[in-house]
Parts: C-alpha cells; sequence; structure tokens
C-alpha cells in the first residue's frame, strides 16, 4: 500500500510516468514517488491548482486552473515548456505523438515542441471538454454539456478529420 507522506493528505489526481507514481492534491505542486512512502522529487512552477495530468514516455504534461500547461522532462525534472491558454483546461491525452488538450468549446492539438496546430478542434461544444482520449483509433471528445464529437485520423495527415455531433445520444 502506497502511503502519501506529504503535508496534505488530499490526492486529487494520479498518473503513472515510467517508473514514478505521480501525485497532485488541490495546490500549486506535483509529487513524484519512486517507491512507497520514497518520494523522489517535487515539481514546482504552477501558481494556481493543479487539475490535470497526463504522462507520456519522457514527457509530463501539466495544466492548472491559472490557464498554464506546462511540460516536464522525466530525466532532469525540469519544465521544459511553459505557455498560457486561453481557458481552463479539462483534460489532456496523447494520441500519435500529439498532445491534445480539451478546453472550453474546443480542443488544442499540439505538436510535442509546444507549437499549436491550427484550427482547433470544435464547433458543437458549449462548454469545457473535460473527457479526451482514444477509443479504437479515434479520437473521443465530450463536453460537460453532453455534446459528443469522434474524429478519425485521415490517411497521411497528422490531425485528425472527420467529425460527428451526437449530443443526444
Amino acid at each position: 500500500m502506497w502511503q502519501f507522506d506529504t503535508d496534505t493528505t488530499e490526492c486529487d489526481l494520479l498518473e503513472g510516468w515510467n517508473d514514478l507514481l505521480v501525485h497532485s492534491a488541490s495546490d500549486t505542486r506535483i509529487h513524484l514517488w519512486s517507491a512507497p512512502g520514497k518520494l523522489d522529487a517535487t515539481l514546482h512552477g504552477h501558481t494556481y491548482p493543479v487539475n490535470c495530468l497526463r504522462a507520456h514516455r519522457n514527457r509530463l504534461y501539466s495544466a492548472s486552473l491559472g490557464m498554464e500547461f506546462r511540460v516536464w522532462d522525466y530525466d532532469s525534472r525540469i519544465c521544459i515548456m511553459r505557455m498560457g491558454l486561453p481557458s481552463t483546461i479539462g483534460m489532456i491525452t496523447v494520441w500519435e505523438e500529439k498532445v491534445y488538450v480539451g478546453m472550453l468549446a474546443q480542443v488544442l492539438c499540439l505538436e510535442p515542441s509546444g507549437r499549436v496546430l491550427e484550427p482547433p478542434l470544435g464547433g458543437g461544444f458549449t462548454e469545457i471538454v473535460g473527457t479526451v482520449l482514444v477509443s479504437k483509433g479515434r479520437l473521443v471528445a465530450f463536453d460537460r454539456h453532453g455534446n459528443l464529437k469522434v474524429w478519425a485520423k485521415h490517411a497521411g495527415q497528422g490531425q485528425p478529420g472527420s467529425s460527428a455531433t451526437s449530443p443526444d445520444q
């Protein structure tokens, strides 16, 4: 059993990152655990509470309620990219080496370098996109008002295409 020995007893977010367990509570810090009871590092940098975490290979993606998105490096444990976004982030996922960020009324697609691919995926969303996941080779996004969109990747292109909206199903 894992016991988090920090000054908080809350654990709002939990993610696996290579051989580490990553957790964040209702504050600005991200804790990296290498074994039960052994804190490996604490990542500092967010100025508002962290509300999203996603690990992929040697990168950890985090977002805060302050509309800030960060990318952390596994080996150095430092933030290698920071950017402000236009709204609160509801979910982060990675698909085919691109990072998808669910936000208010849209899903942004970022290259690993952090460059935003245009245009954002949207149209039909009316609230924060709180679920972004990959299922059966398709990107699926769901906002908090029940709007669901599914994108299939077009052959030879880097960004999903052909969307379908079905808020009543």
